[in-house]
């Protein structure tokens, strides 16, 4: 089960039991997690607190959590526990081509004229329908990936993907799609324009490309979730539990 996350702070110093209760939001069960920290305790006490409150996380079997609204100071002593944030990469993975579509639309950058640049340590399935998407959405795609070769010859076929290569697509690309870093040391990306980071953890790069960073979801149909957590985070573990799909979302923010 997926826990969801939020914190309290209490009048008084003393502290209280951390409180459990099973939710359900869209037809998902959840286990609400609701960690009461005294407002004028120390962060020695409140991390004393959560150390108490992941043992129990741990007795339930909860190791995924979609993370508060607010900024939650105390990850690093949950994962001393493996318990961490759900990951939003499947679905940042999914969601490629409308993050590309997005930044270009806001920023207006016409789609005919552009160039998007997939980038990434090692050819994957998921790099290659992007690429399909995106060569039917935008004018040029260009690849900085060892032995893309073949991927290149077949969609300069289908689309006429122009030959961009070297330098010279990252001098043209107003975006890069980086899909993995080096994992030692650091990852270059030349040029100017925008960098998105569908990795996890924090690479080493270098660039004076803006890095986008953050997406915020939505669902199209206007319905509004539980405002307690991050919304991002909690779609993604509804779209990972199946009860949201892909065709409701939408980004309403990219920074």
């Amino acid at each position: 089960m997926i826990g969801l996350l939020h914190v309290e702070y209490m009048a008084g110093r003393m502290p209280r039991r951390t409180v459990f209760m099973p939710c359900q939001i869209r037809s998902g069960a959840f286990c609400d997690i609701c960690i009461r920290l005294p407002a004028c305790g120390s962060q020695k006490t409140h991390r004393r607190m959560v150390h108490r409150a992941a043992r129990k996380m741990v007795s339930y079997g909860l190791r995924r959590l979609v993370p508060p609204q607010e900024p939650f100071p105390y990850w690093e002593t949950l994962m001393q526990y493996d318990i961490r944030p759900i990951s939003l990469k499947p679905l940042l993975w999914r969601l490629a081509t409308p993050i590309a579509l997005f930044y270009l639309s806001a920023t207006g950058r016409a789609r005919r004229r552009e160039v998007v640049v997939l980038q990434a340590e090692r050819m994957q399935v998921e790099i290659v329908r992007v690429a399909e998407q995106l060569c039917q959405k935008v004018r040029n795609v260009a690849f900085q990936i060892p032995d893309c070769a073949a991927l290149e010859d077949r969609l300069r076929v289908e689309y006429g993907m122009p030959v961009l290569a070297g330098q010279a697509c990252f001098a043209q690309c107003g975006l890069v799609l980086l899909f993995s870093a080096t994992p030692k040391g650091e990852t270059a990306v030349p040029g100017r324009g925008a960098l998105f980071y569908f990795g996890e953890g924090e690479p080493q790069l270098r660039t004076e490309r803006c890095r986008l960073q953050t997406v915020a979801l939505a669902l199209k149909n206007g319905e509004a979730l539980p405002d307690l957590w991050d919304q991002t985070s909690l779609l993604a573990a509804l779209w990972e539990m199946g009860y949201v799909s892909l065709r409701e979302m939408e980004i309403i923010q990219l920074s």
